[in-house]
């Protein structure tokens, strides 16, 4: 695909009269294009907060091997922010969550409904430890980078928090958790 706009690129921008009209068709396609990949990879995202919420939810240990790894503040959405918070917060008081208590906080109609999605999902499969752990260190990898990317880009005036981000996100690389 990319070939043939390039062969019809190249056709038009010798005919002077279409440049302007090319211009604006081209600046109309990128736009589609690129707002159509950001879509994508923010539902790709939210996909794998929700995935690893729900692992979360489903095996409680994992939230005492990821609270000093991964923050609330990683997750793009506010709903999957507060629901890690009162995970951590829960796991922290009695060792255990109780996913009632947090569909209880919310009152609306839609935010109750995709809070019980996430809790009420359940895995179908069996995987061995060696996968679950290939599988949340990955998830983790993600959600951290994006998370330190949104940092980093609220952070562009302040060189010393970059240098911290940075180096964080550099340090997500080695990042391997045994389950």
């Amino acid at each position: 695909m990319h070939q043939r706009l390039l062969k019809i690129y190249k056709k038009l921008i010798n005919d002077a009269d279409m440049i302007p009209r090319l211009t604006i068709h081209l600046k109309c396609f990128l736009l589609l294009y690129i707002g159509i990949n950001e879509e994508e990879k923010q539902k790709k995202q939210l996909k794998s907060e929700r995935l690893l919420i729900t692992w979360l939810i489903n095996d409680n240990s994992l939230i005492g091997r990821l609270d000093d790894i991964l923050t609330a503040d990683d997750f793009a959405d506010p709903i999957y922010q507060n629901i890690v918070k009162e995970l951590y917060d829960q796991y922290k008081t009695s060792g255990k969550v109780e996913p009632a208590v947090i569909m209880d906080r919310y009152q609306s109609k839609e935010e109750h409904d995709k809070v019980a999605s996430i809790i009420q999902q359940d895995f179908d499969m069996e995987v061995t430890p060696d996968e679950k752990s290939q599988v949340i260190t990955d998830l983790v990898k993600q959600i951290k980078r994006k998370g330190i990317d949104q940092r980093i880009e609220a952070a562009k005036g302040d060189l010393n928090l970059m240098g911290q981000l940075m180096m964080e996100k550099k340090s997500i690389e080695k990042l391997n958790i045994r389950i």
